[in-house]
């Protein structure tokens, strides 16, 4: 007996091929979650996930005090409606940490959000597609970017407000 299985991921399903000998069988198994939340040119990705639903001003609120306490990174706060259309809005607050570099300054953004829908906060990387050749560039904050700052600021959520790690949204 001969077994391949094949599994494509896509945002709201997954695809699983099975072929045993000559017979081939396709499943389609729907999911709850995403990996990406595309808002047209803007990708959001999940980090971690507070068990509480935060107000727009319980998150300016805890943004402030993230920014007084980590005094070894650099902060830009994006506000409400200054980042780009795709997030404007009281349910986030999208900042920059500012990465000085030999060609100039570059600001990797993340945000703090609150779900209606699942009465939790997120807090997320993201980039917008049509950002990363500005004047000053924009590029996703992560640990793969700058894994040290990262890590402050993950531990900074995770201690707290007992932050978990997630890899996807729910939907």
């Amino acid at each position: 007996m001969f077994i391949v299985v094949n599994k494509i991921d896509y945002i709201f399903y997954t695809i699983i091929k099975i072929q045993i000998n000559s017979r081939t069988v396709i499943m389609s198994i729907s999911s709850n979650t995403i990996k990406v939340w595309n808002l047209g040119k803007v990708r959001i990705y999940p980090h971690l996930e507070i068990d509480e639903f935060w107000d727009y001003a319980k998150i300016q609120t805890e943004f402030s005090e993230m920014q007084q306490k980590l005094t070894q990174l650099s902060f830009i706060n994006y506000g409400c409606n200054n980042y780009c259309s795709e997030i404007n809005g009281r349910w986030n607050i999208p900042f920059g940490v500012i990465i000085f570099t030999d060609e100039g300054e570059i600001h990797y953004t993340y945000m703090i959000r609150r779900d209606h829908q699942l009465k939790k906060t997120f807090c997320c990387p993201f980039y917008h597609e049509d950002y990363g050749y500005n004047r000053i560039p924009n590029k996703m904050f992560d640990r793969k970017s700058c894994p040290n700052e990262f890590e402050i600021i993950e531990k900074y959520l995770m201690d707290k407000f007992n932050g978990n790690i997630i890899d996807s949204f729910q939907c």
